[in-house]
């Protein structure tokens, strides 16, 4: 077709410099040949036109959690949707879920009344704005010809950020009395989340420790899943305390997260008034089976400072009897063990 435009054109200029007689021709002759010739061009650009109809947008729906730190063609769905909704500027929609794409995230769960409002575009987010018209992707003009760029996925991100529930600043608890202490009192809660498609493995994990305290002044970490403790710390040096696991301290399955919690032992007579805050000081303190971490670091807890006391409660088990080294299968009713509980505690008379 438009080779077929090129050869009109052509003889429009063919006959206006070519054609023999030409001169003798009157200027109304002329006139009518070129306005002959324009109703044919445009017969032809009007069929062109009907030939390669603009495509109208496609409507579907989000289906992957998107965060802080991705890139690519589902957060360019999102930013249009958000530009869309108001709450993103128009021509924002570069496929980098940075810092202006999280804030828009956070006014639409706003004005959607989803919480935590934290910037994560993940299930129920992704609901409500299926709900509220879902994925209309960018429409372009068909240009002959046409060239593609090639887009690299991303892949095996891992974003790591302060839990929504982190705990507050509070008062860790040292005794005068060996072996009895305040078990695991919480310091830090992190959430990791796993935007690949496989599941990913946390095999390393470092703690900064902050304030007014020496690292002796710490009898022990752990890590907890829920309430099950997942992990204690392998190693302290200069205020970093490591967690390591070749098998993986823990798993964030594929395209989900875990929040993991922090737990501290202060070791005993320790003074009161001395300050504790634990964090993860770079991205290179999160190490990973596979895959890349991404979050604004240092993620830091809240302040901690101590209180010795003399008087703290606590539970002594001890043993009273001996299992037996084997067990016939069809037993029932066996008895493994027993112990004896023994709580103590101080009365005061002040």
């Amino acid at each position: 077709m438009q080779k077929k435009l090129l050869a009109i054109v052509m003889s429009v200029t063919l006959l206006v410099m070519m054609a023999p007689g030409v001169s003798a021709m009157t200027t109304e002759e002329l006139m009518a040949q070129i306005a002959a010739l324009q109703a044919q061009l445009t017969a032809l650009q009007a069929q062109l036109n009907i030939a390669s109809p603009s495509p109208s947008p496609v409507v579907g729906s989000f289906d992957t959690n998107l965060y802080y730190g991705l890139r690519g063609d589902n957060v360019v769905a999102l930013q249009n949707f958000l530009i869309g909704k108001g709450h993103l500027a128009a021509g924002m929609n570069t496929g980098w879920f940075g810092p202006l794409t999280k804030a828009a995230v956070m006014a639409y769960q706003t004005a959607k009344s989803i919480t935590p409002v934290a910037g994560y575009f993940g299930p129920l987010t992704r609901a409500a704005a299926n709900a509220d018209g879902g994925v209309v992707p960018t429409v372009s003009p068909t240009v002959s010809p046409t060239v593609s760029p090639t887009v690299t996925p991303v892949t095996g991100v891992v974003g790591v950020s302060l839990a929504s529930d982190n705990p507050v600043s509070g008062t860790l608890i040292s005794d005068d009395t060996t072996g009895v202490m305040q078990n695991a009192a919480p310091v830090l809660k992190i959430t990791v989340t796993n935007g690949n498609s496989t599941e990913v493995k946390v095999n390393t994990l470092k703690l900064t420790r902050s304030g007014f305290a020496a690292d002796a002044d710490v009898n022990n970490l752990y890590l907890y899943d829920g309430s099950v403790k997942i992990a204690e710390m392998n190693s302290v040096s200069s205020k970093v305390f490591t967690f390591n696991s070749s098998a993986g301290l823990f798993a964030i399955p594929a395209n989900s997260s875990k929040t993991v919690l922090v737990g501290v032992n202060i070791a005993i007579n320790v003074a009161s008034a001395k300050t504790f805050t634990f964090g993860i000081a770079s991205a290179a303190d999160v190490v990973l089976s596979a895959g890349t971490v991404s979050g604004t670091f240092p993620i830091n807890g809240n302040q901690m400072t101590t209180a010795l006391v003399s008087d703290l409660g606590y539970i002594s088990l001890s043993s009273t009897t001996t299992f037996p080294a084997t067990i016939d299968p069809s037993s029932t009713s066996q008895e493994l063990w027993r112990f004896t509980t023994t709580a103590t505690w101080m009365i005061s008379n002040t």
